[in-house]
């Protein structure tokens, strides 16, 4: 439902947000919030799940006309599941379909 909701508003709306249905929301503070921040810059607003960035090997392939891999790297990211709720910026979620994280296919 999330990824069907970014095609739908990415280019109308600046912010997407998640709420479990049990979560209160301070809708008036969260404004606030939002409305302090970018949304043409990456901002994930929400809890982390971990206390240190995790570092993976980065083993995809290059866009260039060889087609050869990236030589090996370790990237480093903040993992996050949303817990109770999060807010992503458009920028955000732009690059999440750059990256391939959301696929139009997925959505019915």
């Amino acid at each position: 439902m999330f990824n069907k909701s970014f095609f739908l508003f990415l280019f109308s709306h600046s912010w997407f947000c998640h709420f479990d249905d049990d979560n209160y929301v301070n809708i008036a503070a969260l404004s606030r919030l939002l409305s302090s921040k970018d949304p043409s810059r990456e901002w994930y607003l929400g809890k982390t799940s971990v206390s240190e960035p995790l570092q993976v090997m980065d083993h995809r392939k290059t866009s260039n006309k060889n087609k050869k891999k990236n030589p090996r790297r370790v990237v480093s990211f903040w993992f996050a599941t949303g817990g109770a709720g999060v807010c992503l910026s458009r920028a955000t979620v732009e690059r999440a379909q750059r990256e391939g994280l959301l696929v139009r296919e997925n959505i019915n």
